[in-house]
This record gives structure tokens, C-alpha cells and sequence, in this order.
């Protein structure tokens, strides 16, 4: 299920279920908070700060009512010098739309910039088609809003941080899929930035994991 723990941006990482309970690799990462994200979300490790939300991986489930609770966890321990795993069961769909979310809030990024740069960072992420309507949604009618609230609880944090993090993961999303390599983001050709016309993640790296889903238009 999925690849194991991903570092997206500073103190934000996605995982599956079983890196959820890994304890050498939450120690060996730092975690300090845990955002648990799927049918059976609990806690688990007791020393952990959790904020476990009950949702499903089904296109109809509707997650943007808890958006901002998601969002201001995340954000309260990043700025606490905590770092956040994120995680639903195979760490492709329901934990890649809160994150994608979130990074949404903290920088300048649309719906598909956000989830594409996580996927410069873990190549599976592939929310179901449904919860990309929904951060599609978010960004027409909430994010303006959520972004204003944010820079108010928060004044201090270093936004243009987030900013250059994600660009260079939204570089190396573009590298890998115009060349079919990784890069680190830093040391990719300009070409390499060109926005592409069509996503290209395979259906094969959803198999047997999370509902499959290919990038809505």
C-alpha cells in the first residue's frame, strides 16, 4: 500500500496505515503529530498528538467541512517545530487531499499545482476524482478566505519558505514526467518546469489500493 513515508514539504509527511504504527520510522523522522485520515482513524502511539478525523476513500464523501480543523492542526504544529504525518491507508487519496489542501492554504497554489507538487514528492499520490472536485471547489470558494485567516493567526511563519519548497517539488514532478527520472527539483533544466497538458500518473500505481482516479480536466 502505497510507498512508505514521503516527506512532501518541511515538517509535512504522507504514509500509509502501516507507517502509522511504525514506530523506529516515526522516530526516525521526528514525527510529533499524527493527522489520521480514513475509515477507522484513532489513536494509537501514546506519545503522539493526533487529530483524527472518520472519512471514507469514496468520491461522495465529502471532506472540505474539515479542511480548516486539518489545515490549523497541521499549521499550529508546524509552527510548534513539530513535524506531521499525515496518513489514510495506502497514502494515495484521502491523505493526499488534506495535504494538498493545506499546501493550497500556506502558498499561492491552485488545486492542481498543490497536487502535483506532492507528487514531485511521492510519485503515487492520486486522489479519487471526487475529492479532486472538492479541492477544486475549495480553491473557488473557500481558499481566498482560509489563506487571509491563516496569515492572521499565524504573521510570523515563513510562507515564502513553502513557497520555494513547493516549486521545487512542482519542478521535480515536471522532470519525472517529461523525462521518467527523478530529480531533486534543484538541478532540472528550466524545460523541465513546462507545464504539462495531461497528468500521467499510471493506473497501475493505484491497483489494489484506494479508489483508482485519473486527473479531472
Amino acid at each position: 500500500m502505497g510507498t512508505g513515508m514521503s516527506k512532501i514539504i518541511s515538517g509535512v509527511y504522507i504514509g500509509n496505515i502501516k507507517d502509522s504504527k511504525d514506530i523506529k520510522t516515526l522516530t526516525e523522522n521526528q514525527i510529533s503529530h499524527i493527522l489520521a485520515v480514513h475509515d477507522n482513524a484513532k489513536e494509537l502511539i501514546e506519545d503522539k498528538i493526533y487529530l483524527c478525523i472518520i472519512v471514507s476513500d469514496s468520491p461522495q464523501q465529502s471532506l472540505i467541512p474539515h479542511f480548516e480543523e486539518s489545515i490549523d492542526f497541521i499549521h499550529k504544529a508546524r509552527n510548534e517545530n513539530g513535524r506531521v504525518l499525515i496518513h489514510c491507508l495506502a497514502g494515495i487519496s484521502r491523505s493526499v487531499t488534506f495535504t494538498a489542501a493545506y499546501i493550497m492554504t500556506v502558498t499561492n497554489f491552485g488545486w492542481r499545482e498543490s497536487l502535483n507538487a506532492i507528487r514531485g514528492g511521492r510519485q503515487c499520490a492520486n486522489p479519487n476524482f471526487g475529492f479532486q472536485r472538492q479541492l477544486q471547489e475549495y480553491e473557488q470558494t473557500g481558499l481566498a478566505e482560509a489563506r487571509l485567516k491563516l496569515k492572521e493567526k499565524y504573521p510570523n511563519h515563513d510562507y515564502e519558505k513553502d513557497e520555494q519548497e513547493c516549486q521545487q517539488l512542482l519542478k521535480a514532478y515536471h522532470h519525472y514526467l517529461f523525462h521518467g527520472d527523478q530529480c531533486d527539483g534543484k538541478n532540472c533544466s528550466d524545460h523541465d518546469f513546462m507545464v504539462p497538458q495531461k497528468n500521467t500518473i499510471s493506473k497501475n500505481e493505484s491497483d489494489s489500493v484506494e479508489s483508482d482516479s485519473t486527473d479531472i480536466q
